[in-house]
């Protein structure tokens, strides 16, 4: 990967089927992936859903991604230290983001038109996947 490239991600629609918790395949994915990139995770809900959906408490779910933003990026961690979203692009060149609701007025919409990201529109869990990997491909082809 270039340095300083970072993938964000939506929860709901993304990550896991809407408001259900991740599955054991996508867990391993972005413990696989993350050794490869750094990883973040955009929620719109409080940091206690999102641990629900996706970790088994708050410090396994603020270990699973470098950067962890809940309530649509009000509240932030950089690990466990608080991070405000708006930093992000100070750490990082390349900002890919992937959610399902990214056509005007969908939730994922602001950060997926925002000029600072590369926006990824995926219909589920597994198109994340796929599309996650040919955005590492496209990348490992480039260097």
């Amino acid at each position: 990967m270039p340095p300083r490239t970072i993938l964000v991600f939506d929860v709901d629609g993304t990550l896991t089927a809407a408001r259900q918790v991740i599955s054991p395949e996508m867990r391993q994915f972005l413990l696989d992936t993350r050794k490869r990139v750094p990883l973040a995770v955009v929620g719109g809900s409080d940091l206690n859903k999102i641990t629900e959906q996706l970790a088994k408490d708050r410090n396994t779910l603020l270990s699973m991604f470098d950067y962890t933003f809940s309530e649509n990026g009000l509240l932030g961690y950089k690990g466990t230290d608080p991070y405000p979203i708006q930093y992000l692009e100070n750490d990082f060149d390349v900002i890919h983001f992937f959610g399902d609701k990214t056509s005007p007025g969908g939730n994922d919409h602001e950060i997926f038109a925002d000029t600072r990201t590369i926006g990824h529109t995926v219909s589920g869990p597994e198109d994340t996947k796929l599309q996650v990997l040919s955005v590492l491909e496209n990348y490992e082809n480039f260097v």
